[in-house]
């Protein structure tokens, strides 16, 4: 099931995808998240 909002953005944005993805240490060991897309529709 997917969820939109609707948010407020700057008019220098242009049509894109933001990706977001974590990085981080346990001890001897780095791991990291799976990537978020999120596509910005104006």
């Amino acid at each position: 099931m997917q969820t939109f909002h609707e948010l407020p953005l700057p008019p220098f944005l242009a049509n894109q995808s933001l990706h977001f993805q974590d990085w981080y240490l346990d001890g001897a060991f780095l791991y990291s998240t799976e990537r978020l897309t999120v596509p910005i529709i104006k």
